[in-house]
């Protein structure tokens, strides 16, 4: 679990400006799920004892009032932005936005869907022409309407019978792709699924990253990549690594995480680097918060 956060201040030739936050300022001593920017340059995490705003000096819990949680759970796993006055905020027994400037939290009902664990959403994040989508672990896809303070049901994942959905990401032709446990989904712009094989050989997928309109998936076996005009899956040869979460820097660098440590990637010279070493030593809590333009737990 993480006991501390390490937030990047200002960047300068000397590198990055460090400011450690742990249980002295605020921060429970629980694990952190998720991590968001705000456009008011505040840090927002979900976390297993709430949800948590930390700015350049201070850290300060924001779903609790004196003893009582404005929530019905404080278990969250994700907390994205809507817009630049609300989040999505994701418990594990429910989804809220949450109003910046009113400091309220408002619970999201799901449009004509009876609830379950199956309809738990698993995945939500902005898509890239002002959508708000989320994904259910049962393959229902929704799309946010804040008017009505619900998620509007889309379409359901029926190309294959995966009932472990993980991720998604949109394209730039506004196609999406989706993630199973062990498949891939095209939806084109007009809807049409198009199943793309995924080779048991190749382990469970755990998340996608888009670049340049390229597909990125990082799986149980290594990392891969999607043709979608030959709608084939190929692998990157030399990295046979477990990977959980990546991201790529502004440099087009890929930096990615999982149980073999943290990799950073050439793709352009295929040249990769192992920080597994340097994230044993202290502070390694803090080691891969701090690397710069990362902004990865």
């Amino acid at each position: 679990m993480l006991l501390a956060f390490s937030l990047s201040i200002h960047f300068s030739v000397a590198g990055p400006s460090k400011r450690v936050f742990d249980e002295r300022d605020g921060l429970s001593g629980g694990a952190i799920f998720d991590i968001n920017f705000d456009d008011y340059g505040f840090v927002w995490l979900a976390t297993e004892q709430g949800l948590y705003r930390a700015s350049s000096s201070m850290v300060r819990r924001i779903d609790k009032v004196g003893f009582e949680s404005m929530l019905e759970h404080e278990k969250l796993h994700t907390v994205k932005s809507v817009d630049a006055n609300t989040l999505y905020v994701g418990a594990f027994s429910g989804n809220y936005l949450y109003d910046i400037h009113q400091n309220q939290f408002t619970k999201l009902s799901l449009e004509d869907i009876e609830t379950s664990p199956l309809t738990h959403i698993i995945k939500a994040k902005p898509g890239l022409f002002g959508q708000f989508y989320a994904l259910s672990k049962n393959g229902h896809v929704f799309q946010m309407n804040k008017a009505k303070q619900q998620l509007d049901f889309e379409f359901s994942l029926t190309a294959t019978t995966d009932t472990h959905w993980r991720d998604f990401a949109e394209l730039d032709d506004s196609s999406m792709i989706f993630i199973g446990k062990r498949s891939v989904i095209w939806v084109a712009p007009h809807r049409r699924q198009i199943n793309i094989n995924w080779p048991s050989e190749y382990g469970e997928i755990n998340e996608i990253l888009v670049a340049n309109n390229q597909v990125w998936l990082m799986a149980s076996k290594g990392l891969f990549t999607v043709d979608l005009d030959e709608k084939k899956i190929t692998t990157i040869d030399n990295m046979p690594y477990f990977l959980k979460a990546g991201v790529i820097d502004q440099e087009g660098m890929f930096w990615l995480g999982g149980y073999d440590g943290l990799i950073k990637w050439d793709p352009i010279k295929n040249l990769q680097i192992n920080y597994k070493q340097q994230l044993k030593m202290p502070p390694t809590l803090t080691t891969c918060l701090t690397l710069p333009w990362i902004k990865m737990v």
